[in-house]
């Protein structure tokens, strides 16, 4: 594992399966190929996966991290893996529940989509936690998302 820590950080994987974590800061995290899991953690990140099936990790939404290549098409399936301590009231929820219930949703941003949370699934308080170039609808960012309870990063 590679952690930044504070400050911003320039944070660069090798060829084979990394742990990328940027800490606080402004960070651009690049897994390289390989499988690869980047935690952008608090500030405002550019997360790189590279080739391989990487997950992009979220714990936090306090800024918005943009996804440069977040890849789901042919044998590369990237994920996004969301805490489920974030959610309050929603124990057992799977990722469609989330969309379907207005705690996710995705919006798009001229050739970007954002993906935004409402914490409490009122459906009236989103706010952009992720940012992906290219188009990406609920259906497919909710195929492509795991809850956890809890991260060993």
């Amino acid at each position: 594992m590679l952690d930044g820590g504070d400050g911003d950080d320039l944070l660069y994987g090798a060829q084979d399966n990394d742990e990328l974590v940027g800490g606080a800061g402004v960070d651009t995290l690049d897994g390289n190929s390989g499988n690869d899991v980047l935690v952008g953690g608090l500030g405002a990140d550019l997360l790189k996966g590279g080739q391989g099936l990487d997950q992009f990790v979220f714990d936090t939404f306090d800024s918005i991290d943009t996804i440069s290549d977040f890849a789901v098409r042919g044998s590369v399936q990237d994920q996004i893996v969301l805490a489920k301590s974030s959610f309050t009231g929603f124990a057992g929820a799977t990722a469609q529940d989330l969309f379907t219930g207005g705690f996710l949703r995705t919006q798009a941003a001229g050739t970007t989509t954002d993906l935004q949370v409402d914490l409490d699934g009122g459906g009236d308080d989103y706010v952009t936690f992720a940012n992906f170039n290219g188009s990406l609808t609920d259906a497919v960012i909710a195929s492509h998302t795991l809850l956890v309870d809890s991260f060993l990063v």
